[in-house]
């Protein structure tokens, strides 16, 4: 069985009974692209709006990678390698420069 194809996203409730909403509320659900028949499929549904980025995030991030490769821990490999090599050209340039992607700090703190 497949995936649902990417790009996911999370839904937000723009309106109520009442009408417009002055801030968006996140619904907790988090929705695929529509199928070949139109039908936008429900992934989840719950989920809290950060934990919904993040899961989000990840998938359309991992769009086009096997699910094989991803369990396997392709990912992570991809960023200890990126890491081996940026402290490599650190020593090379002997300037410390943070491990980012345009400007964007990679890693979490421990």
């Amino acid at each position: 069985m497949n995936h649902t194809k990417e790009p996911w996203y999370e839904e937000y409730n723009i309106c109520d009974e009442e009408g417009p909403l002055d801030e968006p509320e996140f619904s907790g659900e988090i929705l695929a692209s529509p199928d070949d028949c139109g039908i936008t499929p429900v992934v989840c549904y719950g989920v809290s709006d950060v934990n919904a980025r993040r899961i989000v995030d990840c998938v359309n991030a991992c769009a086009g990678i096997t699910s094989e490769a991803l369990q396997a821990g392709y990912i992570k490999h991809l960023v200890e390698w990126d890491k081996v090599n940026h402290d490599c050209i650190d020593r090379i340039d002997s300037k410390i420069t943070p491990f980012e992607f345009k400007g964007k700090k990679i890693l979490e703190d421990k």
